[in-house]
């Protein structure tokens, strides 16, 4: 609340509703009747005329008494009544919110930071930020979504292949950053091999197929020669297809020379990566039909 004080002499202000109107003009005489609202350090105070209107103007246009008085008038309050946060007779637990809670007169402390939270979030999903993420996330949702549904809908050889991996295959973790995936060990002509499948929420399922392989000169070299002759171990050829998003497709053919021990250890190996041709496409799609059809046995 400010204090009535007189004009000592005239004066013109200036008012501006909104930024580009031009400035209007105000005339104070002296004698007339304002209301000074604050007193501010230096040579400054604010007023308001019986309009409404507040201007910043200079002491020396006002009696000097007048300040004095709105000095006294403030003097003995606090600063959070000259501010306006509570009134001069207010409640305990107003000034106390802490007493609210211990009397039980508010919301549990597990219950307040409930609703802060659910306000709290509420408030930042209408904000653009909020809005923006939201989108994202509900775009890597239906991502997801579609994802692991044209999984379950592959009803391809090589689909239902990875699925009965994923089912009854043996969960592999080889750590140190590698992916988990699943394996199995299968009955092929005869021979050992294996399959394997990686799956991911965030991507294709991929599986790989290792069968018997024959010897082939791509992998010859000096250090094959080595392991070869020595009588310790024995050398296995291997075709490795890969196939990513498992749907028939190979994406990637290795040759594969491994060494083992007597007792069937895997002691070291050879891959080299070479171009997927129709022979190989058709022995991959024929190798999986055999394998399902024995699977389902």
């Amino acid at each position: 609340m400010g204090v009535d004080a007189k004009v000592v002499e005239d004066f013109v202000a200036y008012t501006r509703d909104k930024k580009a109107q031009d400035p209007v003009e105000h005339q104070f005489k002296k004698g007339d009747t304002v209301n000074l609202s604050q007193i501010w350090e230096g040579e400054l105070c604010l007023i308001k005329n019986p309009e409404g209107k507040v201007f910043n103007i200079k002491k020396a246009f006002l009696e000097k008494e007048v300040f004095e008085k709105k000095a006294g008038d403030e003097k003995g309050k606090t600063r959070r009544k000259r501010s306006g946060d509570i009134p001069d007779f207010a409640a305990l637990s107003d000034m106390r919110p802490d007493l609210e809670l211990e009397r039980g007169l508010a919301p549990s402390l597990a219950k307040s930071v409930e609703l802060t939270f659910l306000r709290n979030t509420r408030r930042f999903l209408r904000s653009k930020t909020g809005g923006g993420v939201t989108v994202i996330i509900l775009i890597l949702a239906i991502y997801v979504g579609w994802t692991n549904f044209q999984k379950s809908r592959n009803d391809t050889p090589s689909g239902i292949l990875a699925r009965a991996i994923l089912e009854k295959g043996r969960l592999i973790k080889p750590g140190h950053f590698h992916p988990s995936f699943h394996q199995i060990t299968l009955d092929y002509d005869s021979t050992r091999a294996e399959a394997r499948v990686h799956d991911s929420v965030w991507g294709k399922r991929t599986l790989t197929l290792k069968l018997p392989g024959k010897k082939s000169s791509i992998l010859a070299s000096d250090q094959e020669d080595r392991w070869l002759n020595n009588s310790q171990f024995h050398g296995i050829y291997f075709d490795e297809f890969v196939d990513i998003g498992s749907d028939g497709q190979v994406d990637e053919v290795r040759k594969v020379l491994e060494f083992r021990s007597e007792t069937n250890i895997l002691v070291g190996a050879y891959r080299k990566t070479v171009y997927s041709d129709a022979v190989y496409e058709e022995r991959y799609k024929e190798s999986v039909r055999q394998i399902v059809q024995s699977l389902a046995k």
